[in-house]
């Protein structure tokens, strides 16, 4: 190990890829045309999402369950097993670094992670490493009276470690905890950015960076709500990645259309930028749940764990067949009913009534139980998604006051 005058004795010149005179000379490369099936394909390590020598950023709210997530995505790595119902193409080596938590706390999460998905020893196969910034802290930048320097031996001795490790993908929770620059410097936060690209670009492997939001003041709403654009700092950390993704709590709405009681404990991975894959088809929900881990003595309660899971949001199609259709359409026929969801004669009533349904009829939204507010939701979908193939049609008429 260095001193610590040692580790902050390189100043941002020497900044690159390979330090001292064996830079290679910057110089112009003439692209020569070649056949594109000779090209070796992108190494896709995880999700279409870790890509070896590349970069990728996870940015949360505090508390919603981002390192506990990546804590299970990296044990369907290690496991090749589809925990998340997302596995790699092989079995990888990762390495889990905390800058914030002791061990014995990332120990409390992988072993909860290994009760809920029962996961053995042999199925991790040594291939799961960790560490903690309390014991072994990195800092590859500073800013100092001089500006920004670059501790560029540690940069070397994780190259080291990840190359002795032969480490496919290197998580980094948080990235604050990895440099001591202000985060609303740009200059700065890019300079940091590309130490973490040179350091996948030089060992080959993935690396993930976790990040926080802004203050969100406790609102729970949206993806517009919690967008990437929330990062908190500097633009530049979400300009120098290839994939970033954010974690959305779910919203009261959300919870209401989904018949839960409360929206604690559910959030969406919304993909705020791909450069290198398609843009996920439907939204991708998780859940948390708890796990006693069963370790009480005689001053302590058994410690309980929350773990990320995979869930699916509800779908108002599942189940619903063209007899249930042709029941609806029996069933409005039959009577007048008005397309607005606020008027107590709303068709989406009539549809609750064919389909066997409880959409708290006269009740309003605070009236209403979970599954009362989940029929409603389920009906206003199957109502608009008919009456948009045309299974189902909307004329304006005059009420008895001449109102349309």
């Amino acid at each position: 190990m260095t001193t610590q005058d040692e580790r902050w004795s390189v100043a941002v010149d020497d900044l690159g890829p390979i330090p001292g005179e064996d830079r290679p000379k910057i110089c112009a490369t003439r692209y020569e045309p070649r056949d594109p099936s000779t090209i070796p394909p992108r190494r896709w390590l995880y999700d279409r999402r870790l890509i070896s020598r590349f970069v990728s950023l996870t940015v949360s709210p505090g508390g919603v369950g981002k390192s506990s997530l990546t804590l299970v995505e990296a044990m369907a790595m290690v496991t090749g097993q589809p925990l998340l119902n997302a596995s790699p193409a092989r079995p990888l080596r990762v390495w889990c670094w905390n800058g914030e938590d002791p061990n014995e706390e990332t120990a409390r999460r992988i072993e909860a992670i290994r009760l809920h998905y029962q996961i053995s020893a042999d199925d991790i196969g040594g291939r799961l490493f960790t560490g903690s910034g309390r014991k072994t802290p990195i800092q590859l930048a500073a800013q100092d009276r001089s500006g920004l320097v670059i501790a560029r031996p540690i940069v070397e001795e994780l190259v080291e470690a990840i190359e002795a490790d032969e480490i496919d993908v290197l998580i980094i929770d948080p990235f604050v905890t990895t440099h001591s620059v202000s985060e609303n410097d740009n200059g700065a936060i890019n300079a940091v950015v590309a130490l973490w690209r040179e350091i996948a670009d030089r060992t080959g492997c993935a690396v993930e960076l976790v990040h926080h939001t802004v203050k969100l003041g406790g609102a729970r709403g949206s993806s517009e709500d919690h967008g990437i654009a929330q990062a908190r700092g500097a633009s530049a950390l979400v300009d120098g990645v290839r994939n970033a993704r954010f974690l959305a709590p779910m919203s009261k709405e959300d919870a209401s259309r989904a018949g839960l009681e409360k929206p604690a404990g559910y959030f969406q991975i919304i993909v705020g930028k791909s450069n290198l894959a398609p843009l996920p088809e439907e939204a991708i929900w998780r859940r948390m749940i708890s796990v006693d881990l069963g370790n009480s003595d005689e001053m302590y309660p058994s410690d309980k764990v929350g773990v990320a899971t995979a869930w699916v949001f509800p779908d108002a199609f599942e189940g619903v067949t063209l007899h249930d259709l042709k029941a609806a359409q029996d069933f409005v026929e039959r009577g007048e009913w008005k397309s607005s969801p606020v008027a107590n004669d709303w068709a989406g009533f009539a549809v609750a009534d064919a389909m066997g349904l409880d959409a708290g009829r006269g009740l309003s939204k605070s009236d209403r139980t979970p599954l009362q507010n989940a029929n409603r939701a389920k009906c206003l979908k199957l109502l608009s998604t008919w009456l948009s193939k045309g299974a189902f049609v909307t004329e304006v008429r005059d009420d008895a006051q001449r109102k349309k």
